[in-house]
């Protein structure tokens, strides 16, 4: 009976053993270097015969753009518009349109000032780059011709990775 035992003990433990070599892990994903921003940017002031960026540039630009989006990610949640969703939800369920009503339109005021602030931040941005690129003169003036003047703040605006220029990662805007 012990033997018995001891045999059936040791089967287990063979078997606990082996458990995790059945179920292999998932092999560790390889590093990839992170995405150059700028790349876009030095592809179009090439196409245009500009000077590349010299390397004050691209410093001042990829500080900006760092800190453009760790303030959007840093952003405070409106409580306001929360609480007015909250109340707006429950007037929905207690059917009372009233009450949804007056609560639509505080939700709408939160958003459009989250918007304006949200436009008024993409371009202090957006100038700010500017002015870094008009360190070297012709590469502004170069771009302009090369892709106009709405292409030309698309590009700018793709840096940030906001509305106006495709995502640096992710789906394309609309």
């Amino acid at each position: 009976m012990k033997t018995r035992f001891h045999i059936i003990l040791l089967l287990f433990s063979v078997m606990a053993l082996g458990l995790p070599a059945a179920f292999p892990q998932a092999p560790a994903k390889p590093q990839v270097p992170p995405i150059d921003g700028l790349g876009r940017l030095q592809i179009a002031l090439q196409a245009a015969g500009a000077p590349s960026l010299a390397a004050a540039q691209q410093s001042g630009i990829r500080t900006l753009i760092l800190e453009f989006r760790k303030a959007r990610r840093n952003a405070v949640l409106n409580t306001a518009l929360q609480g007015a969703r909250k109340v707006y939800e429950n007037a929905i369920l207690n059917k009372d349109l009233s009450t949804a009503a007056s609560q639509a339109q505080i939700i709408a005021n939160a958003q459009a000032e989250g918007a304006v602030q949200r436009e008024t931040d993409i371009a202090a941005f957006a100038i700010e780059v500017i002015k870094i690129l008009e360190t070297e003169p012709p590469q502004v003036d170069a771009l302009i011709n090369q892709i106009g003047k709405n292409g030309f703040v698309r590009l700018i605006l793709s840096l940030a990775g906001v509305p106006g220029g495709p995502r640096p990662a992710g789906p394309a805007p609309f």
